[in-house]
C-alpha cells in the first residue's frame, strides 16, 4: 500500500477509536462542573474521594467498551471504512488501550488534576508525552508504519494515566 492508503488506514481506525470514546464522553463531561463546584467552595483536594469513586465506575464502563471494540474491530472495518482493507481492524485493536486510558486521562487529568490546581503539572505531562511520541515516532515509523503511530498513541495514554495515578497519590 502506498503512504495515501497508509494514511486512511490510520484515520479510519483513530475515527472508531475516538467514537468508541465518545460513548463515555458525556458521562466525564457531565461530572466536570460538579467537581468545579465542590473545588470551589472546599479545598480543591476535597473532590479526591469523588475523583476515585467516578475513575472506579468509569472502569467498569470503558472495560466494556474497549472489549466490544476490540472483539467487533473487524465488523466495524467492514461496516463503516473498508472491508477491502482487514489490516484496518488491527490498527483499531492496537489502538484500544486509547478508549480505556485515554477517558480515564479526561477523569483523572482535566476533571481531576486541573479542578486541584494542577494545572502546570497536567500540562507539562501531555507536552513532555508529545514530544516524546514524536520522537518515537522519528525512530520507528520507518520501520513499522501505521503501527508504530497506534503504539506511540496507546503508549502516550498509558503512560499519562501512569503519571496522574502517580500525582494524584502524592495528593492523598
Amino acid at each position: 500500500l502506498g503512504p495515501e492508503a497508509a494514511v486512511g488506514m490510520y484515520s479510519g481506525a483513530e475515527k472508531m477509536i475516538k467514537d468508541a470514546q465518545s460513548v463515555a464522553s458525556p458521562i466525564s463531561n457531565a461530572f466536570y462542573p460538579h467537581f468545579a463546584n465542590v473545588k470551589q467552595k472546599d479545598n480543591p483536594r476535597s473532590i479526591l474521594p469523588g475523583i476515585i469513586k467516578l475513575s472506579k465506575v468509569m472502569s467498569l464502563f470503558l472495560c466494556v467498551i474497549s472489549l466490544m471494540t476490540f472483539f467487533g474491530a473487524d465488523i466495524l472495518n467492514k461496516w463503516f471504512l473498508d472491508p477491502n482493507v482487514p489490516e484496518t481492524a488491527f490498527l483499531i485493536q492496537l489502538m484500544i488501550p486509547v478508549i480505556f486510558f485515554g477517558s480515564l486521562n479526561y477523569i483523572l487529568g482535566i476533571v481531576g488534576l486541573m479542578n486541584m490546581n494542577m494545572k502546570k503539572e497536567f500540562f507539562k505531562y501531555v507536552m513532555v508525552l508529545g514530544v516524546i511520541s514524536i520522537f518515537l515516532l522519528l525512530i520507528t515509523v520507518s520501520y513499522w508504519g501505521n503501527i508504530s503511530a497506534c503504539l506511540a498513541m496507546s503508549l502516550s495514554e498509558l503512560v499519562l494515566f501512569g503519571m496522574c495515578i502517580y500525582k494524584l497519590r502524592l495528593v492523598k
